[in-house]
């Protein structure tokens, strides 16, 4: 544990170095090349940005044509740590251009979506109506920032993207009750589809029950801590677990950098913790770590720290 925020602290002096300052922006990107287990490199970051930029802007015909400042420097970053499987230039390009055939918009998002997308030839489709589907319930919250979890949760083929819409709509009405209404509480929604595509009455009671452990711990769960309990709650959490993610929490928040920055504090311990979890969750529910490394490399790209942990049967706390 402390071997991991001496590394972080590493990590971010090699950030800084290379941007010349410290901002929210070089924490959380320090934070993802830990959390990946990646040295930086800013010339390979500037290279593969460059490399992307060229791609966005030249080596598609005009009709796809993005603006160069759509491009980000979190993208950049993801196809150094992310999987790599999903970041192959060439293929990423046919990905990008299927989602663009199918009417999602150019926009940065649609740059991150593209990595999600899979060879089903109808993923596109299933896709864009699942974000149609999240604007008929949610037309003021539902934007462009939906579209990567759209893409994301249309992965699996079985899924029916109207039946996932409405229970997404069902899951943000119960939770009502315990969490401020906005965006934060509708990406909560839309993880807790990940745990099953259809209805679990005690899905909601575990949200709220790991929000008043939360609060237990002296913790005051903001906005931002709404996507890690939704984290917590697919990964199966329990007592136990919890109480790592609080004592990584403490180490962490004792950094200088992360003393006045508690919400990149706490993605890192929620993350770290059931990071250290995957090869157990995988044994036992998925076989292989590509649904979770997948998920990691979402949550990254919507500018959340890579997070982890996928399907269980809902424990209990002790």
């Amino acid at each position: 544990m402390q071997q991991f925020v001496e590394q972080y602290t590493k990590t971010h002096e090699h950030v800084y170095n290379y941007f010349g300052e410290t901002t929210n922006r070089t924490m959380q990107l320090a934070a993802a090349y830990t959390l990946a287990n990646k040295t930086f490199s800013g010339l390979a970051l500037q290279k593969k940005f460059d490399e992307l930029n060229t791609l966005l802007t030249k080596n598609i015909d005009t009709f796809y044509q993005f603006r160069s400042n759509v491009l980000n420097m979190n993208l950049a970053a993801q196809f150094i740590i992310g999987s790599e499987k999903n970041t192959e230039t060439i293929a990423y390009e046919q990905r990008l251009k299927r989602l663009i055939d199918a009417g999602l918009p150019k926009k940065a998002s649609t740059l991150a979506a593209a990595i999600f997308l899979t060879d089903s030839k109808d993923h596109p489709i299933r896709a864009l109506t699942l974000h149609k589907q999240m604007k008929k319930y949610h037309p003021i919250l539902t934007g462009a920032d939906d579209i990567p979890i759209s893409v994301f949760i249309t992965q699996n083929e079985e899924l029916n993207s109207i039946e996932a819409a409405k229970l997404m709509n069902t899951y943000y009405t119960e939770l009502k009750p315990y969490f401020y209404q906005g965006e934060a509480l509708q990406l909560l929604s839309q993880l807790l589809v990940l745990f099953k595509p259809t209805y679990d009455e005690n899905l909601v009671p575990y949200v709220n029950q790991l929000k008043i452990e939360f609060e237990k711990r002296k913790v005051r769960v903001t906005k931002s801590f709404y996507h890690l309990i939704g984290i917590l709650a697919i990964s199966s959490t329990n007592t136990e677990v919890l109480n790592e993610v609080f004592k990584l929490y403490e180490q962490l928040i004792k950094i200088n950098l992360l003393k006045f920055n508690k919400d990149i504090a706490m993605q890192m311990a929620v993350q770290k913790t059931v990071q250290n979890r995957d090869n157990e969750i995988n044994a036992k529910i998925l076989g292989d770590g590509d649904m979770i490394s997948s998920l990691l490399d979402l949550l990254q790209l919507v500018d959340l720290l890579p997070i982890s942990g996928i399907l269980s049967n809902i424990p209990f706390f002790e």
